[in-house]
């Protein structure tokens, strides 16, 4: 992890626009002027103003693909992101943001707010602005010793009801596959609700989401896309994903969390006994990815 100290910035009027890159103070009010470096997540700023009125453009370089999340005194702006397309200007009003990929820019309004000390009450005149990525995830895939076709076997029993058997066949995967994600949030040491089956999936085939929405939704003649015979392994893909947090203490909390499933999972890619991964779900693990 690492934080930044905060930028300062202070108002210069409604139509100020900054332009930001590391290291800061070289760019700041100079648009147009200033080569600037790439930011980085966790960059934190300080905007000086008492007037919630008074308002400013920032814009600055990311190296990111990844989503990012602006905070402000410590509250999620999530729901101040622009989605119509447009940009922010300095009337969007405090919070406003998007990142735009294509330009690597990540552009955010920041205003003045009375800001309160939290044990004299009295007002401190800032706003306080923190960007974080907004999800840290960590992927696994996980190679089983059964076929695709096996795994979303379909053809039922001679002699039984096809649509009991496909009902309670679909419906045994489900279980299998909760008590395998209850195995790795285990061996991880992450929360169970951190963990999900992200796909199910034939190895050297793409992963497509669908795949799953058949096996928890049941039987759905005609909409499965075939691909080769269903021969091949399968592969699941295990997805734990934590969401930013302004919280500092919290946030070094969820780094310690993957930085310690990151070295349980570089042990598994050496193991050869992978029984605690699959323990009671009904196949048998191959190999491990992540």
């Amino acid at each position: 992890m690492r934080v930044l100290p905060p930028v300062e910035v202070g108002a210069g009027g409604a139509d100020t626009a900054y332009e930001v890159g590391l290291p800061p103070h070289d760019g700041l009010n100079k648009p147009g002027e200033a080569k600037l470096d790439f930011m980085r997540p966790n960059t934190q700023f300080v905007f000086h103003s008492t007037d919630p009125t008074e308002c400013a453009l920032l814009k600055m370089p990311f190296r990111t693909a990844n989503e990012l999340i602006l905070f402000e005194n410590g509250e999620s702006m999530k729901s101040r992101k622009l989605t119509d397309g447009s940009l922010p200007t300095v009337t969007s009003g405090h919070g406003a943001y998007i990142l735009d990929p294509q330009n690597r820019m990540f552009h955010f309004t920041a205003c003045g707010g009375a800001t309160r000390n939290e044990q004299t009450n009295e007002p401190i005149g800032s706003s306080y602005y923190l960007i974080r990525q907004s999800e840290e995830k960590i992927q696994v895939n996980l190679e089983i010793t059964m076929s695709y076709a096996e795994f979303f076997a379909e053809i039922p029993i001679a002699g039984t009801d096809a649509e009991v058997f496909r009902t309670e066949t679909l419906a045994q995967r489900t279980v299998q596959l909760d008590k395998m994600v209850n195995n790795m949030a285990l061996l991880l040491e992450i929360p169970r609700s951190k963990v999900k089956v992200a796909c199910v999936h034939e190895v050297g085939q793409p992963c497509i989401p669908g795949e799953l929405e058949k096996l928890f939704g049941g039987f759905l003649p005609g909409r499965r896309a075939r691909r080769a015979d269903g021969s091949g392994a399968t592969v699941i893909g295990l997805e734990a994903s934590f969401e930013a947090v302004a919280n500092d203490t919290e946030y070094a909390e969820t780094q310690a969390k993957l930085q310690h499933a990151d070295q349980v999972l570089a042990g598994l890619a050496n193991e050869t006994d992978l029984g605690d991964l699959t323990d009671g779900a009904g196949f048998t693990a191959r190999s491990v990815e992540y």
